[in-house]
């Protein structure tokens, strides 16, 4: 049973043996789960998935590899949460003659298990990816190597407290082996590890692990990863099964002002320029970029975009602000290289205005890395990106 301050919130019965629903079992064999229930008030609030995962917590501590449950044949949303948590149609399965079950099984990885973390177990998870950031060839995006603990702590509590968002614990013989943050779009499809993986062993396992644990829980979603150009491990691993590379790219960040000017004909986008801003970008931004155009439309405040404009349009520079601190470019199109520097004196001019700290370039192209130089950008970051279509 799961309680909270007041009341009890979820329970189950777990049985190491059923010879009602699994009469041709051998005992012990597997865990059997029955009569999963959730308080009506806290329904979708993902406690169904974390009783699931107590139950297969207890099947490792007895090492059984199986766990069992049945539902009404019938029962589409209970079917639809068990597939979705991992679970194979074992058969239909019909009790005295007329009525009907789906029988499910789940094989367990021996003494391997991956749950969703916590606030209670946000500390282990912090001091592990902490341990393991400190080291060049294992540190992961966003993150720095010499990324303060408490920078880690607060970005793994949004991701805890937030909805669509998980930090993954993978455990081995109840020993963590294992820890990244997830984020998924339900309407687009759309999952993502982005801090992660962090892995204490071979991480090919463990990265394998969480791998098939995405597969099971985002089907048809599109898998993107983000990865630093130094975690070699990760970038072999994720080519080996078969991602597709979207971007190798560096970031050159900008934290000086002065000295930067705004020329005539820039216009940030407003209602009378956006269809032409739009309309230009659009050939720019592939359907897999997560922000495509669409999006982009849908969400304008998210970015500053500055235009220029001098006998039509003649470029444009994109940046998606955080927080209102820093802003990153996402985008530079324009087709003289002296308008791109200009779009970005332009960007710097407003984020000064504007009392931003910090401007990062992300890009893929030599001419923007030089750019960047001449403007007084350094160096601080890598990133690869690959996708795959689960």
């Amino acid at each position: 049973m799961l309680k909270n301050k007041t009341e009890s919130v979820a329970a189950m019965i777990l049985q190491w043996q059923d010879t009602i629903f699994w009469p041709e079992a051998k005992p012990a064999e597997s865990g059997y789960l029955h009569k999963l229930c959730v308080r009506r008030d806290y329904a979708k609030t993902g406690l169904s998935t974390m009783m699931i995962e107590v139950a297969q917590m207890e099947c490792a501590k007895k090492n059984v590899m199986k766990l069992r449950l049945d539902t009404g044949w019938q029962n589409t949303a209970l079917r639809n949460l068990y597939e979705k948590n991992g679970f194979i149609l074992y058969d239909q399965f019909v009790l005295d003659g007329r009525h009907e079950f789906a029988r499910y099984e789940k094989r367990l990885e021996e003494n391997v298990m991956i749950k969703k973390c916590t606030i209670n177990e946000l500390d282990e998870a912090v001091e592990f990816a902490f341990s393991k950031n400190q080291w060049v060839e294992e540190r992961c995006r966003p993150f720095l190597v010499n990324e303060p603990v408490e920078n880690i702590y607060a970005d793994f509590k949004k991701y805890v407290e937030t909805e669509f968002y998980d930090v993954l614990l993978q455990y081995d013989k109840d020993k963590l082996v294992g820890v990244t943050a997830i984020f998924w779009l339900v309407e687009d499809n759309y999952v993502s590890i982005n801090r992660g993986i962090f892995a204490a062993k071979d991480y090919s396992v463990v990265a394998k692990r969480y791998l098939d644990y995405i597969q099971s829980n985002f089907k048809g979603y599109k898998y993107y990863i983000n990865t630093a150009k130094e975690h070699q491990k990760s970038i072999d691993f994720y080519h080996a099964q078969g991602f597709e590379l979207l971007e190798d790219a560096v970031l050159y960040k900008l934290d000086d002002f002065s000295g930067v000017s705004l020329i005539s004909g820039m216009e940030e986008l407003n209602t009378s320029n956006q269809d032409e801003i739009y309309t230009y970008l659009e050939p720019g931004i592939t359907e897999d970029t997560y922000w495509n155009i669409e999006r982009l439309k849908q969400q304008p405040e998210m970015f500053i975009i500055i235009g220029f404009f001098f006998d039509g349009l003649k470029g444009v520079i994109q940046a998606r602000k955080y927080k209102n601190i820093s802003v990153e470019i996402v985008g530079l199109e324009a087709e003289e290289t002296q308008v791109k520097k200009d779009l970005m004196n332009a960007l710097a001019k407003t984020c000064k205005d504007r009392g931003f700290k910090l401007i990062q370039l992300y890009t893929e192209r030599q001419e923007e890395v030089q750019l960047g130089k001449e403007l007084g950008y350094t160096y601080f970051d890598s990133n690869v990106c690959f996708l795959k279509k689960l």
